[in-house]
């Protein structure tokens, strides 16, 4: 009882640690131009043909030589675009120290409860597991913010380009004026852009750090009226109505879809919260069930069928407009 004490002191410790660790790095890491010069740091070191070469000089030599190693890995920058997408302003290194010490810390855990090596790394597989997951709601969350802000900023750089304003200056406008996470995205384009990258790449960047369909239109949008012209702001202004429609209508059928997902949901957390309470109340139980062969195969069978029928009432229920 004592080592389990002393097992969960330490495991909360490491996290206050973490904690601590990361708000120290943040802050010193609070400079303005500092998220900007990374990314641009990782265009001048991937594709530096983008780049003035004054520029891309200068950047690679401000590079550490871990992040210029780091970057050349394609894993290290699809984890970085994912960290990116999901809004988070934190360095891709500090996240993976972090899920190492969240593996560790759990894994210590999960061998208090001497429970077998087998139960000690899946506890250790959810707890990491559960961080992408974070990632990958926080992505999602995101995304649906900025597609609900897109239409008030495409009205914006609309009345902008009417009242004279090159598009460059539109999309600074935006960038100052409007929230989290339009204002940031905007901003940095614009950013980029003074620094001497051309508005296409910029643009392209942009898509990159925000997968909208919406946004791509913007940008194919904004392309073609550079190369062939046209009234970009009459353009804008009706893809802002489309977009609110479309929005409107998403509205109205996840409303009428909430009793599937809410039977979808129902279905995949019920067994998983029975098997808890059945392991908490009588942990005997289970394992004799998981003992025999006969129970081993109704549980991969009855595990297989959750996870099908999850996947058909989510396609029934996911409609696309």
């Amino acid at each position: 009882m004592i080592l389990n004490i002393i097992i969960l002191l330490f495991f909360i410790a490491i996290f206050a640690g973490t904690i601590a660790v990361y708000t120290w790095y943040v802050a010193i890491k609070a400079s303005p131009n500092y998220h900007l010069k990374r990314r641009l740091g990782k265009l001048a070191l991937i594709d530096d043909e983008k780049l003035p070469s004054d520029l891309t000089r200068e950047l690679l030599g401000e590079m550490k030589p871990l992040d210029k190693l780091l970057l050349r890995s394609s894993l290290y920058r699809r984890f970085d675009r994912l960290i990116d997408t999901a809004g988070l302003k934190i360095d891709p290194k500090i996240v993976i120290l972090f899920i190492i010490i969240t593996g560790i810390c759990f894994f210590i855990l999960g061998i208090s409860l001497n429970r077998g090596i087998g139960v000690t790394i899946l506890f250790t597989l959810i707890a990491i597991g559960g961080i992408f997951l974070f990632l990958s709601f926080r992505k999602h969350a995101h995304l649906i913010t900025f597609t609900e802000q897109l239409p008030d900023a495409l009205d914006m750089i609309a009345r902008s380009l009417r009242a004279g304003h090159a598009t460059q200056s539109a999309i600074q406008l935006v960038g100052n004026e409007m929230s989290e996470p339009v204002s940031g995205l905007f901003k940095v384009t614009y950013e980029e852009q003074q620094l001497g990258l051309p508005m296409r790449d910029s643009l392209a960047l942009m898509l990159e750090r925000m997968p909208s369909v919406d946004l791509r239109l913007f940008v194919t949008a904004v392309n073609i009226h550079r190369e062939v012209g046209g009234n970009l702001a009459e353009t804008l202004e009706r893809l802002a109505n489309t977009i609110r429609d479309r929005l409107r209508i998403k509205r109205q059928v996840r409303v009428y879809s909430a009793q599937g997902r809410l039977s979808g949901y129902i279905l995949v957390a019920l067994p998983i919260v029975m098997a808890i309470m059945l392991y908490s109340i009588a942990p005997g139980y289970l394992e004799e069930f998981i003992k025999v062969d006969e129970g081993k195969y109704a549980v991969a069978i009855a595990v297989i069928a959750q996870v099908i029928g999850f996947i058909i009432i989510k396609r029934l229920i996911n409609i696309k407009i």
